[in-house]
């Protein structure tokens, strides 16, 4: 998603990531939420090749998403036992779709996109999204 890679390059230094190098199968369940999203519209192998992948540098920018003992929902780590924060993004025409294994980053990330009108006015998945993200966020120190 173009837009997202904009939001984390404003945001954090990138790095690239070799999912071969994670410990756990979050990124094969990833692949597997994806397909269960667009209703297996799209085989695995279709996800995999279409995703991707964004790994956020360890520094001053990104130091408060890798230090919340609650804030991640999957703590990944590379075979050196390095801790990896990620963005997974998959789009297609009819098909947006992104996840992180840092829950404060993914609320940022949703509240960020914002809606629309459109979205308000239909009071839709994707509103109800932004409203309950900005409601955590704002409220983000009584809930972690």
């Amino acid at each position: 998603m173009q837009k997202i890679e904009n939001i984390l390059k404003k945001w954090f230094d990138l790095e690239s990531v070799d999912i071969s190098r994670l410990f756990g199968s979050y990124f094969s369940l990833q692949l597997d939420n994806i397909n269960e999203y667009t209703e297996g519209k799209y085989s695995i192998e279709e996800i995999e090749n279409s995703v991707s992948v964004y790994g956020i540098k360890y520094n001053e920018k990104s130091e408060k998403y890798f230090s919340e003992s609650w804030g991640n929902c999957f703590p990944l780590k590379t075979l050196d036992e390095d801790v990896v924060l990620l963005v997974i993004t998959f789009e297609r025409d009819d098909y947006e779709y992104f996840t992180s294994n840092s829950t404060r980053l993914h609320l940022e990330l949703i509240v960020e996109l914002g809606v629309t009108e459109e979205d308000i006015t239909e009071q839709n998945d994707k509103y109800y999204s932004y409203k309950g993200a900005k409601d955590i966020l704002d409220n983000y120190d009584k809930f972690i």
